[in-house]
């Protein structure tokens, strides 16, 4: 079985490229053959040639950094097509414990897609939801539907599956932008469309926590939080290449210790 996990990391997001890579080699389905698949402007990128396939991107200002996703998925098919099963992260994502495939791969009963959900912690009343409430949108979902609200930082599933998935969001995110329409939540809202009402395997904060939440204090997986280290004086030298005393590196491993 070959797991291919899907990584976007252009302008200031490349930062934390490193660390989700070794972490995800530690601790995400250690006995199983991975490939990284690296969409990004980095020119030089840390990683072991064996399981790294870098594609080259130009860096987009939000939101089509996020919203144009699936269709840079779509246009890297032929790439993906040796995978068994498709996972996307966010960029800020790091692993702090051993995940095993039955933990979140999907089966046939989940029709092999899986997505996190933090309504174990957090909002759990549908009309509260942060759908997309516009009816001009694609994406739209009326108050009074859904009973899951889906976080784009984690979604996968079988590559048929997960194909299937990334098209019909790309021709309605294509659809929208003929209309003049831009999705609440980009991305996220067409994904939360999609998946409204399937039945799908389902994966609660434990495998996806902000780095601020005080819980789960399990979490096996932390989204760390990106305006802290993104607007650190420390960490924009850093990236400059401007200071010599302060890594990335030392960072993360003190937020991993943090937490474990």
């Amino acid at each position: 079985m070959t797991i291919g996990l899907l990584y976007i990391a252009t302008g200031k997001y490349s930062i934390f490229w490193k660390d989700f890579y070794l972490t995800a080699k530690k601790y995400l389905f250690p006995n199983v053959k991975k490939k990284f698949f690296v969409f990004t402007d980095l020119e030089d990128l840390y990683a072991d040639d064996a399981d790294v396939i870098k594609i080259d991107i130009p860096h987009r200002e939000w939101p089509y950094s996020t919203l144009l996703r699936f269709e840079m998925f779509l246009e890297n098919e032929k790439l993906l097509k040796d995978c068994d099963y498709l996972l996307f992260y966010n960029a800020n994502t790091i692993f702090t414990e051993v995940i095993e495939p039955n933990e979140i791969l999907p089966n046939e009963d989940d029709n092999y897609l899986v997505a996190l959900s933090n309504n174990d912690i957090l909002e759990t009343d549908p009309n509260k939801f942060a759908y997309d409430r516009n009816p001009q949108s694609t994406a739209y979902i009326p108050y009074g539907a859904g009973t899951r609200y889906y976080r784009g930082g984690f979604n996968g599933g079988r590559i048929a599956e997960f194909m299937e998935l990334a098209k019909t969001c790309k021709c309605n995110i294509d659809k929208d932008e003929e209309n003049g329409v831009m999705a609440l939540w980009h991305d996220e809202s067409h994904l939360n469309k999609y998946l409204l009402n399937r039945k799908i395997k389902i994966v609660g904060s434990e495998y996806g926590k902000a780095e601020e939440w005080d819980i789960p204090k399990n979490a096996k997986v932390i989204f760390v939080d990106k305006n802290r280290v993104l607007e650190s004086d420390k960490l924009r030298k850093f990236k400059q290449g401007r200071s010599s005393k302060y890594s990335i590196s030392r960072f993360m491993k003190k937020l991993l210790k943090k937490f474990s």
